[in-house]
């Protein structure tokens, strides 16, 4: 009887964690999500042409940019990092060993 209910036990701790993890997997992903539309609405609305901005690579709030600059060129890709809500680094508007820093520190684990 003693077994039988410690086995009871076992089994319902083990059911409970499996859908703690899901859980926590799915909130992990609900995060990365919003922080990618908040780095994507952010700098579409601080960069130039901003129906023109194109993304690629993103994990979470790291990834990378192209946008149109002055005399309707393009820039070519460069990295970003959304540090806060409404701070974004991007590679070349930012002290190169900073960036570097920052990148290494906050995106580097991802997107290794």
């Amino acid at each position: 009887m003693k077994r039988e209910i410690l086995l009871l036990l076992a089994m319902g701790m083990a059911s409970c964690s499996k859908v703690d993890a899901d859980n926590q997997i799915s909130d992990l992903g609900v995060v990365e999500e919003k922080q990618q539309e908040d780095s994507r609405e952010f700098l579409r609305k601080s960069l130039p042409g901003p129906d023109l901005v194109i993304f690629r690579n993103q994990v979470g709030g790291c990834g990378e940019v192209n946008y149109i600059k002055k005399r309707d060129t393009y820039t070519g890709f460069k990295r970003f990092i959304m540090v806060d809500q409404n701070i974004v680094l991007i590679e070349g508007f930012t002290d190169p060993e900073n960036f570097e820093f920052a990148w290494k520190n906050t995106c580097k684990r991802r997107w290794s």
